[in-house]
């Protein structure tokens, strides 16, 4: 198990390619995905041909928006019933669909632009429910409120100074949009009231039943008492909150404001559904899968977890069963990888901040030891596979486990016991033709010593009980029974000392080459230089303490280390294709989802654990045919500041010699950095992780020229093979 440089760790926080993205094959997850369809909306592409719009710049270059398909024309009913009065003003809106789980809906008041979340529609009981929220909305752009957040940096000072009427436009818009809109409509009027529910209650899963300890037992074992709390943690039901930091008025202010407005009495004409009840079960089915898959690829494995694991006990969607037992089986093999990588705690909620009845779930992770959720994953996993063995992903993602398991914990076949946790020795029945029987004293009448072992070597001894076996020895026992899995286990632990082998003859060749071999003469080792190349678009963050110029920089940034690529290709003659993030409004739709999907890819593989193996590999031949290999770049930059006997130090190298002080006030001017940079190469066919580079620097002077170098050098590696 290859271990992850700090430097990863570092830079996943640059990787904002994190968000779902449609998907056009099957996965183990399920085949039924959100996509965009239709021409890109007007809106979008103005907004996007404006490099000023961040708002619509970010979630296009994540592949996050989604336009023209069946949920935005589900939506745009709803949106039609509640204008039914005003054309004019639905006809400026458009309506658009971001994959995240958040629960959340936002109106873009310059673009006339309700971005609705799926996250939103996952929570939400009925169709009126989400029309409220719709009204809500509307009503910001019918008032021409501007957004909040395009004004104002959210830091606790800003906040404080922020004028009251940001507070009292989300009560306008709540009064405007139940009295002008919602009232208006066929919608049941309570639905404004308990839609405030899924607002306060939007960041727990989709339900919330006990977590059963035996789903994840069997006969052969159980986990110790202490690997469950004692208490569940209780769900925060507080609705008065302090507001004075929030941008919006506390949810029980909300909630008794509509309230008293909800004063109609002809309820017998309004319904909770005015579109088929079936066609909303359907849209929060799609929503749901979405945010599984959010979870998935941000690699969010609780959460994806237990969230799979409410619809599959609840049978919400029978047909899917398999699709959520897959989300669990991949969820505990990342959840393995994390922990043995050191980083389970990065994407692992804190145990104490967890509520409601997920709680023992996250305890169970973190009390488990690597050893036992490794095994744990290689059980899920070989059940999975058993249920589908043509998806040969969950096939990938178990040799991985396995191998894992027998290569860097050493537990083999034999260090399982073949009976359950619990039996004695000494109530054990062992058989006459039992191997694992003592030999008797005298001389075996049959066979020589040479038959004897071979004879031997074909018997799977069994392995008793013994007073140093863990709980970890005894999860395999029931699957020892099963011949498939220990056919499996058996050419999987066989296989393993053939592959050390070969990278060791591998890693010595490369070295003898290198060095015997005059550079003149020298062959160069296999590249991926030879293959046609994608260069997706670079990440740049800078940190500093400034927000506003931090965007700038960002920008300025990402557009250096972009056009350094680009050069640096032409004049090594790489065959690459290189996408643009600022021409996404030219892509037709089929190459917008395409460029979509290979983000999300890329997100998966390169967020914390780089060795992962993908559920799922991109389409990539409408969004760059014959391509083979995908190239990345993620650049971390943070100003440093000046501490302070840093200061002192250059007043007393004044204070002995003065003609320093020009130079020590430059030094006191000049920013300085702190830089992290990752350059990954992904094959597309195989979903694995190629080749990468490392570079980090302290505290600097010329971050960029440092970074040009870094860059360039990785071009000329993955051209003409690394430099010796």
């Amino acid at each position: 198990m290859m271990k992850v440089n700090f430097f990863y760790i570092i830079l996943n926080i640059s990787i904002l390619f994190a968000f779902v993205a449609p998907l056009a094959a099957q996965s183990p997850l399920t085949g039924e995905r959100l996509r965009s369809e239709g021409e890109m909306p007007t809106a979008m592409k103005k907004a996007l041909a404006d490099k000023k719009e961040r708002f619509f710049q970010k979630f296009a270059e994540q592949g996050q928006i989604v336009y023209g398909s069946e949920l935005n024309t589900y939506l745009e009913t709803i949106l039609n019933h509640l204008l039914i009065n005003e054309p004019e003003l639905r006809e400026k809106i458009t309506l658009l669909v971001v994959k995240s789980p958040v629960v959340q809906a936002v109106a873009y008041h310059e673009q006339k632009t309700i971005f609705v979340y799926t996250g939103l529609l996952a929570q939400v009981s009925n169709e009126a429910e989400l029309a409220f929220i719709l009204s809500h909305e509307v009503a910001h752009i019918a008032l021409e409120h501007e957004v909040a957040w395009r004004k104002w940096n959210y830091n606790k000072h800003d906040l404080i100074d922020m004028p009251f009427f940001v507070r009292e436009r989300e009560t306008e818009a709540d009064n405007i949009g139940f009295t002008r809109f919602f009232k208006n409509s066929k919608y049941a009027l309570p639905a404004a009231v308990s839609v405030f529910n899924v607002l306060q209650y939007g960041h727990l899963p989709f339900d919330n039943i006990p977590f059963d300890r035996d789903f994840l037992q069997s006969d052969a074992y159980s986990f110790p008492a202490k690997y469950f709390p004692v208490n569940t943690n209780p769900i925060d039901n507080r609705d008065d909150y302090l507001d004075t930091l929030c941008t919006h008025p506390n949810i029980a202010k909300r909630r008794e404001n509509i309230r008293q407005q909800c004063s109609e009495t002809d309820h017998d004409i309004r319904q909770s559904f005015v579109q088929d009840s079936a066609l909303f079960v359907k849209m929060q089915h799609l929503c749901r899968v979405e945010c599984l898959n959010y979870y998935l690829v941000n690699h969010h494995f609780a959460e994806a977890f237990y969230n799979a694991y409410l619809l599959y006990r609840l049978q919400m969607y029978p047909e899917d069963s398999l699709a959520w037992k897959n989300v669990m089986s991949i969820s505990l093999y990342g959840l393995n990888l994390h922990k043995e990588n050191g980083s389970l705690n990065d994407i692992l909620p804190e145990v104490s901040s967890v509520e409601g009845e997920m709680h023992p779930f996250v305890h169970l992770i973190k009390s488990m030891s690597r050893q036992e959720l490794n095994v744990l994953a290689v059980r899920e996993l070989w059940k999975r596979h058993q249920e589908s063995p043509e998806q040969h992903e969950i096939r990938e993602m178990l040799e991985d486990a396995a191998k894992m398991l027998i290569g860097y914990h050493h537990l083999t076949w034999d260090k399982f016991c073949d009976y359950p946790l619990g039996t004695l020795i000494d109530s054990i029945d062992m058989p006459k033709n039992d191997p694992t029987q003592s030999l008797p004293l005298e001389k075996p009448k049959q066979g020589n010593k040479y038959e004897r072992i071979e004879k031997t070597n074909n018997t799977l001894l069994k392995v008793k009980p013994s007073s140093k076996f863990k709980l970890v020895n005894y999860m395999l026992a029931d699957l020892k029974q099963d011949t498939g899995f220990v056919a499996f286990f058996i050419k999987m632990q066989r296989t393993i000392p053939d592959e050390y082998t070969l990278q060791a003859v591998e890693q010595v060749n490369s070295k003898t080459l290198s060095k015997k071999v005059p550079k003149k003469n020298r062959i160069n080792l296999p590249t991926l230089g030879e293959e046609p190349v994608l260069f997706f678009p670079p990440r740049y963050i800078y940190k500093k303490y400034n927000a506003k110029r931090s965007v700038w920089r960002e920008r300025v940034g990402k557009r250096m280390v972009q056009n350094v690529i680009t050069a640096g290709a032409k004049q090594l003659h790489i065959s690459h294709t290189q996408i643009d993030p600022d021409k996404i409004h030219l892509m037709t739709t089929e190459q917008y989802n395409n460029y979509a999907q290979v983000a999300e890819w890329m997100c998966y593989l390169q967020t914390k654990v780089m060795d992962i193996k993908p559920y799922f590999v991109p389409d990539m031949d409408a969004l760059a045919p014959d391509v083979k290999y995908v190239v990345t770049n993620a650049i971390f930059v943070q100003r440093e500041r000046t501490v302070s006997y840093i200061k002192w130090t250059y007043l007393f190298t004044t204070a002995i010699y003065l003609p320093m002080l020009p130079v020590n006030i430059a030094l006191l001017c000049f920013e300085r950095h702190s830089l992290q940079s990752i350059f990954s190469v992904f094959n597309i066919q195989t979903g694995k992780l190629e080749k990468a580079w490392l570079y980090g620097t302290d505290e600097t002077y010329s971050t960029a020229s440092r970074l040009h170098a870094f860059v360039y050098d990785c071009l000329y590696d993955l051209k003409k093979g690394d430099r010796k």
